[in-house]
């Protein structure tokens, strides 16, 4: 009992330390050295690109570690206060480990639908500014007064390296690599090609609107369709744990034969993984990508 005391306290103090040496020695975010072509293409996985639109300063792989830092560390916790949960200590720790990943995912697909939304209307913005005959450096200042909350630092920026630079590659990286969703690839694409042919952005530009409205408006389609699907799946997910109280409540004796059997422990345990199984298969299969 007291080794596992100490060693929790190891482990706590070891994470801890190990997260200050990560934000004392970590480096700058620099923009990726790869062409600006080749990131408009480029996909990144669901956990990378939610570190970078949370801005947390770390690598997918540290991100990972620190939650199975985390995770052992609970385990180390549960098994001081019980040893003999060892089921329990297991299903507890894989819970959280799982759960602070799907949190940082969410998190970041939050953050970047949220400034999708108002980057589309900053796009609207410029393609109006642009049929009126005003430049593409006056169009961006214009749309940057009335820039929505969540863009307005990004667009601020992008504005400023246009106007010091001329490195059009340069001045998108860091919009794109933060970024990296549809309407940004868009934007930078029409952005590279004007500067590079001197061709009529406001073409472009209305067939890029055009584009991410039906994008958006398909989008909103699909998620009021799934709506019934995931509130049926949340109520599923509910739904036992209002009755057994109910029933209990109904009849002391009701849940005693399975806590009494030898395997009762064993059976609440498969029917809990079960159905924590379906509702990540469910959430999984309810995010639609388009």
């Amino acid at each position: 009992m007291m080794i596992d005391y100490f060693l929790s306290i190891g482990a706590f103090i070891l994470g801890i330390a190990g997260i200050l040496i990560l934000y004392l020695v970590r480096k700058p975010a620099t923009p990726s050295k790869r062409n600006i072509e080749e990131d408009i293409l480029f996909q990144q996985d669901t956990l990378t690109q939610s570190i970078k639109v949370i801005g947390i300063p770390s690598s997918r792989l540290w991100i990972i570690f620190f939650t199975a830092l985390i995770s052992l560390l609970v385990w180390f916790g549960l098994d001081a206060i019980f040893p003999d949960a060892r089921t329990s200590k297991l299903i507890i720790s894989l819970i959280i480990f799982v759960g602070i990943n799907i949190l940082i995912i969410d998190l970041g697909q939050f953050f970047l639908n949220r400034f999708e939304t108002q980057f589309i209307e900053y796009i609207e913005t410029i393609h109006t500014c642009l049929q009126t005959g005003l430049s593409l450096q006056q169009s961006l200042e214009f749309a940057q007064n009335y820039a929505g909350k969540s863009i307005k630092k990004q667009t601020y920026s992008l504005m400023q390296k246009l106007q010091l630079s001329a490195d059009i590659n340069g001045a998108l990286a860091p919009l794109l690599n933060r970024y990296s969703c549809e309407s940004v690839r868009l934007f930078s694409q029409c952005v590279i090609t004007h500067y590079e042919t001197h061709c009529d952005l406001t073409d472009m530009f209305k067939s890029v609107t055009q584009i991410l409205s039906r994008r958006a408006r398909d989008k909103q389609q699909i998620r009021s369709k799934l709506s019934g699907t995931k509130y049926a799946a949340v109520f599923s997910g509910i739904l036992p744990y209002i009755l057994v109280p109910l029933f209990n409540y109904k009849d002391p004796t009701w849940f005693d034969p399975l806590l009494s059997h030898p395997n009762g422990v064993v059976f609440l345990t498969v029917a809990f993984l079960c159905q924590l199984f379906g509702l990540i298969w469910l959430r999984v299969s309810l995010k639609v990508k388009i």
